[in-house]
């Protein structure tokens, strides 16, 4: 048969099942029979890298090639010249109206149309991606169709499972954001080439810029008037992968100058900051420190005054309690038992020390 079959070279297994198939009673007849359009359609099939199918006659009789084996599954070993609607029953409804309209010259393309079929995977959802155009013969006639087919259900499913996880990415992210936004400081991502890749709520209302104006710009253009300190304190920790945290200074257009607590880590994406306005909190330091620093120059007064013996003593008078508190150099002063000035005394204790000169002076005084 190869020799009287020359239409058939190179169609390897697909030409090998045509010769080998019994055409008795087939409404083609022997492939020694058939039309010079069919042996030319059908060789063009054979010999293509492409997927193809060519279907043929009335009865729409189904041709393959090889490269369309794994598209066939379980039909494979019988499919090769049964009829199109035999082949794909499972699908013929929704093949047949495709076939119709290219059947009438208007050929169609479809891509990623999904379909339900018994594969070799089982009853499954599947996707293709093909094209119907008619063949006519010598006398203009439909006498057959070109199918170019592929398979794209791994494709499609792959999308499908980038685009879920894009899709769970995006919503992690949100809810992340949502925690940034909602956090009492601010927070800003900066990225391993030194752009600004996000920015919550709070770090916006401290910036007093839109997000549009910050995020996505170099940091020395988003903030060109920033320390060079800075700077070079997030390249080094990116460089060495190390956290690090500063207080730090920034004089504002208005040259007043706030107080920012900086506390930055290395992340995968870059550097992640963490900051927040401390500037009443160091107002608030720095006015403790100075007064701390005058209650000790006074005590050290005080100290001093008492050695050159300017002072007699000190005492304190709790009014409310009616109670006088005196140091050991007021008590000896006074002839008072240093024990009871440390524990306290009431002002008759104190006026029974006055000199009887000077108690109409004390009785005369505001209490």
């Amino acid at each position: 048969m190869t020799e009287t079959l020359p239409f058939l070279a190179g169609g390897g297994e697909a030409a090998r099942m045509i010769r080998e198939r019994d055409w008795t009673g087939h409404p083609l007849g022997a492939p020694e029979t058939w039309p010079p359009e069919l042996r030319t359609a059908l060789s063009l099939v054979l010999n293509s890298p492409e997927s193809m199918i060519l279907a043929w006659g009335p009865e729409l009789s189904f041709f393959f090639n090889e490269t369309y084996f794994p598209l066939l599954g379980p039909r494979l070993p019988w499919a090769m010249g049964e009829r199109f609607d035999k082949v794909w029953a499972d699908g013929w409804d929704q093949a047949k109206p495709i076939i119709d309209e290219a059947c009438a010259g208007r050929s169609t393309r479809f891509q990623d149309l999904p379909w339900t079929l018994d594969t070799d995977r089982g009853d499954a959802q599947t996707w293709w991606s093909f094209s119907y155009s008619r063949v006519l013969d010598a006398e203009g006639r439909v006498a057959g169709l070109f199918i170019l087919t592929n398979e794209t259900t791994e494709r499609v499913k792959a999308e499908r499972r980038q685009r879920d996880f894009e899709d769970a990415l995006r919503a992690e992210r949100d809810r992340a954001h949502d925690v940034l936004d909602n956090m009492g400081e601010a927070f800003a991502l900066l990225g391993r080439d030194m752009h600004l890749v996000d920015i919550n709520a709070e770090g916006l209302r401290m910036d007093g810029r839109s997000r549009d104006e910050i995020v996505g710009r170099p940091y020395r253009e988003a903030y060109p008037d920033a320390d060079p300190v800075l700077e070079a304190a997030y390249l080094e920790a990116l460089a060495e992968a190390k956290p690090f945290t500063m207080e730090h200074a920034a004089q504002g257009e208005d040259g007043r100058v706030s107080w920012i607590d900086i506390r930055a880590y290395p992340v995968k994406d870059g550097l992640a900051l963490f900051y927040r306005d401390i500037t009443a909190r160091r107002v608030q330091q720095e006015r403790l420190e100075v007064s701390e620093a005058l209650a000790r120059e006074n005590v050290d007064r005080v100290q001093i005054a008492l050695a050159a013996g300017a002072i007699i003593g000190t005492w304190f008078w709790d009014l409310s309690n009616d109670r006088f508190t005196v140091d050991e150099a007021f008590a000896r002063s006074f002839g008072l038992d240093p024990v009871i000035g440390r524990t306290g005394l009431s002002l008759t204790q104190i006026a029974a020390t006055v000199h009887p000169d000077d108690k109409p002076g004390l009785q005369a005084s505001p209490r």
